[in-house]
């Protein structure tokens, strides 16, 4: 008789609270909102391509901001946080604009960068990109 993996059950990601303001969220919340606003159409690689940029941005040493809330939120480096951006207001309430797997899959590749569990999600992004740009198709 063949045994059987127990299936772990994954939690709910957490969502934004949209009663608080960006710097108030949760760093691993934001980074996934930072994550849904730039990359949430890419695929898993593309998702934490975004996340490593940050991680890496916050190792370098204050140049462009301290810790995650101060890279993400540093004024024109992530254009779905800048006040005239289009996702802005899809930010704080994900699932009203896209299905709940995708902001499963933004919040994963947010885990994978703060080095959680993040189910299938792999790290195959370089350490030390400050930026990324995805060439057309």
């Amino acid at each position: 008789m063949a045994k059987r993996r127990k299936r772990r059950s994954r939690k709910a990601a957490p969502l934004p609270d949209p009663k608080k303001p960006f710097k108030e969220q949760d760093p691993r919340v934001l980074l996934a909102m930072c994550i849904f606003g730039e990359a949430r159409g890419e695929g898993d690689e593309g998702k934490l391509a975004v996340g490593c940029v940050v991680r890496n941005r916050v190792n370098s040493e204050g140049r462009y901001g301290v810790g995650f809330p101060g890279v993400i939120l540093k004024p024109w480096q992530f254009s779905s946080f800048n006040a005239n951006d289009p996702n802005r207001h899809k930010l704080l309430e994900p699932l009203k604009h896209e299905p709940k797997a995708v902001w499963e899959a933004c919040f994963a590749a947010a885990a994978a960068v703060f080095g959680e569990e993040a189910g299938d999600v792999l790290p195959t992004v370089k350490i030390g990109s400050l930026n990324f740009y995805r060439l057309a198709a």
